[in-house]
Order: C-alpha cells, then structure tokens, then sequence
C-alpha cells in the first residue's frame, strides 16, 4: 500500500485531551478490526470515541484481533489525531495510536492503541472523568 502523505507534514499540533465516559471491560481474541489506510483523523470537541488497546503491531489497512476496550471518552477539544500519537491516562503513558477503525462511524471512530500489556479498562482501574491525552512527539 502506498502512502499518500506521512506524518512528517505535521509540524505543531494541539494534545488532543478526552473525558472517559463509559469505563469497560472485555477482550476479544478475533476481533476483527480493520485499520483504515489513512493515518490521522479529527476529532470534534464533545465528539465520543471508542479506545481499543492491542499488542499486535500492524500496519495501516491491515486487521487486527486480539483486543482488550478501555472504554469510551468524550472529546474536550477539537483536534488532529495522529499514528503513534503517545497516549496517557490520568498522566500515566499507556502507548502509542497505531490507528483507527470506523465500524461503527458515523456514530463513532475506534482509536486503536498499541500497548505492551493487553488490559481493559477496569483492568487498567480507569475512572469515569479520568483525562485520556493524545500528544505527539512535534
């Protein structure tokens, strides 16, 4: 697959900062998702998205199965999510954007993150209100 643009267009960008709204707690082994060939999408300011974790490292437009949600957020500000955005949790790095699957879309985006350790949000003891973070390295 070629890419179009890379992420070195990007010079500045905003952190991107959600609202956990909806803690859960389930893994999939088959999941299924597929990543999207394109490598950021916007977000809208009080836009809900879902978060999946995963350890598999993939490429963009390849699936992904084994999973674990953290949960959905709400968007507090507009913004730029990007591939390898570094992710953190009530100040605490969880991993980096791999990138995103629109199953659901319109009604919501999943943002899928490459993590180390495959945990759920209940897992990982996540709090409604916590402060889920999108920052790149810019």
């Amino acid at each position: 697959m070629s890419k179009m643009i890379n992420a070195d267009i990007y010079i500045k960008k905003c952190e991107v900062i959600f609202k956990i709204v909806v803690v859960m707690d389930l893994k999939m082994d088959k999941r299924g998702l597929v990543l999207i060939p394109q490598q950021s999408r916007a977000v809208r300011q009080h836009d809900v998205h879902e978060f999946i974790v995963t350890e598999e490292e993939k490429s963009l437009g390849e699936k992904i199965n084994k999973v674990a949600y953290i949960g959905f957020a709400e968007a507090l500000n507009s913004g730029l999510i990007v591939r390898d955005d570094r992710v953190y949790i009530e100040g605490k790095e969880i991993g980096r954007v791999l990138g995103f699957d629109e199953t659901h879309a319109p009604n919501h985006i999943n943002i899928v993150i490459k993590v180390d350790d495959l945990k759920t949000g209940m897992e990982m003891n996540v709090s409604l209100g916590a402060k889920l973070f999108l920052k790149s390295d810019m």
